[in-house]
């Protein structure tokens, strides 16, 4: 699903579709049945900053390059979020 823009606003992954890439990930087990939702996001710093003071586990890939900063975490059911914040 894109938004009129053409940027993504959901995104779904079919690990049959993606050779190698998913193989060790197997329905049943933690997040393998549904392994991660995106999510197009703002307020990268506060957000952050919300994530540092619960001190929530998560990972941060930086894409400034092109325009783009992620967050990466599990939620309590443990099905991976990631956070994607354009230019802000």
């Amino acid at each position: 699903m894109r938004d009129a823009g053409g940027l993504p606003i959901i995104h779904l992954v079919d690990r049959t579709t993606a050779p190698g890439r998913y193989d060790d990930y197997l329905p049943g087990e933690s997040t393998n049945g549904f392994h991660h939702v995106a999510l197009r996001c703002s307020g990268f710093e506060e957000t952050r900053a919300k994530l540092d003071e619960l001190g929530l586990d998560y990972r941060f890939n930086d894409l400034t390059h092109i325009g783009l900063r992620q967050l990466f975490l599990a939620d309590p059911n443990a099905v991976n979020l990631e956070l994607n914040f354009n230019g802000d």
